[in-house]
């Protein structure tokens, strides 16, 4: 039996959906918003919960907007594009108190600050995924690995779309095939583009399935955009949904770009984790040092390339960065090299294992995958009994989960600050600092 029920959406929860209540069962509407009155079927139940999709909007929430994009709603990239960016920053905010209190039961804190972003144009970094299907390139509907074809993202430079669209031509006059996850036969998987926006440099990176690839489809691309300063292939012949391997072949120019951030200069292959939007990655670092204290010793765990470290160089007799993939590492060492910094060592190595290596820091910086930190790794940490720690964290529920066990474990958070790194997502970037209680 269909059932539709009209509602009023109570606020947008962590993920991007409104909730409402239907008998007693909390109902998950996506692209609703607080305040919304609507019509609504419910499409799937579950025990705790069910979900619905919108029919008809009876009353609009005074902060829904009318979204830039045609794409919005089809396109599974953003999830608040509907609501004004303002009350994008408020729900945001919202997302991580609750999650300290509900899951950290962690006390608000004074204030919590979020600092805004450029709403659209802010990624440096865009990911297409392809369909055989009438030879799509795009991204994928939301839920779904169904490609959606788009010729125009609000979220990045209007270059890469121009790039996607002499690919897609260039597409059509070669016999290259493309992947086809549910059959795993085909062989383009991802069109990566990365640029350096202070730089302006652009690193295309072509993933496939095997190490062949119709060099038509790449060798105009220099003399079409005289910004691309290196193509790239990586060849993936895995059935995964992992986007990258690490095994990349040359293909023109260089396999790596340069960005600036303030006034360091960095290396970024085409593998390396950087964050993707620079202006905020530029507000993040200036709250990190304003709030790291001058240490002797600092371990960076989860260093990548090793922006954070050579951004705090000046803070420390000693730094010691920690990331698992080895190119990253030396990425991150000839950062350093480039910026003259001789006061940091990179280790590649689990930072699991890596840990248990040191005997006394004064203050480590954790900046963990989404997943957050295991249990185990946070009390060995502890265990190096740091003057303050400082984590950041892209995920409000897995930092909420590990700053209640740092607490647990004698340690207190004194700050959090917020940075709207995902504009029109539901994505939150957060940096806090414990300290001994």
């Amino acid at each position: 039996m269909i059932t539709e029920f009209i509602c009023n959406i109570e606020k947008i929860v962590y993920g991007g959906n409104g909730i409402c209540t239907y008998e007693g069962i909390k109902v998950f509407v996506p692209y609703s918003a607080p305040g919304d009155n609507l019509l609504v079927k419910i499409e799937e139940k579950n025990r705790d919960y069910y979900t619905a999709r919108i029919k008809k909007i009876i009353q609009p929430s005074s902060i829904r907007t009318q979204p830039s994009c045609p794409y919005f709603g089809t396109c599974g990239g953003c999830s608040l594009q509907h609501i004004d960016y303002n009350s994008q920053l408020e729900i945001k905010k919202q997302f991580v108190l609750e999650s300290l209190q509900r899951i950290g039961h962690i006390s608000p804190l004074n204030s919590v600050n979020i600092t805004p972003s450029a709403p659209f144009n802010y990624r440096n970094k865009t990911q297409y995924p392809l369909s055989r299907y009438r030879q799509k390139i795009g991204f994928y509907q939301q839920l779904t690995h169904k490609v959606v074809d788009i010729k125009e993202c609000l979220l990045h430079p209007p270059v890469f779309d121009k790039i996607r669209s002499a690919i897609k031509e260039q597409l059509k006059n070669t016999k290259e095939s493309i992947y086809d996850e549910t059959k795993h036969t085909g062989n383009l998987r991802h069109i990566v583009i990365r640029q350096g926006q202070r730089t302006g440099e652009i690193l295309i990176i072509f993933v496939t399935r095997t190490d062949t690839l119709n060099e038509k489809l790449y060798q105009p691309l220099p003399n079409q955009f005289n910004n691309i300063i290196g193509i790239v292939q990586n060849i993936n012949p895995e059935q995964t949904n992992r986007i990258l391997s690490r095994k990349n072949k040359l293909l023109s120019g260089r396999d790596f770009c340069y960005e600036h951030i303030l006034d360091k200069k960095f290396k970024i292959s085409a593998n390396a984790f950087f964050q993707v939007n620079t202006t905020q990655s530029e507000n993040l670092i200036k709250k990190l040092r304003a709030l790291v204290e001058p240490s002797d010793t600092i371990l960076d765990l989860y260093c990548g390339v090793g922006l954070l470290s050579i951004m705090i160089a000046d803070k420390a007799n000693k730094i010691f960065g920690v990331e698992l993939e080895k190119q990253t590492i030396q990425d991150a060492k000839e950062n350093l090299a480039l910026n003259n910094i001789t006061n940091i060592e990179y280790i590649s190595a689990p930072v699991e294992r890596e840990i248990k290596n040191y005997h006394r820091i004064d203050t480590i910086i954790i900046d963990p995958p989404r997943k957050g930190c295991l249990k185990n790794f946070l009390i060995d940490i502890i265990k190096l009994k740091p003057k303050q720690i400082i984590y950041i964290s892209c995920n409000p529920t897995t930092l909420a989960r590990d700053l209640a066990i740092l607490d647990n474990l004698g340690y207190k958070t004194t700050e959090i600050e917020l940075f709207d790194m995902f504009p029109q997502t539901f994505h939150v970037e957060s940096i806090a600092k414990i300290v001994p209680k």
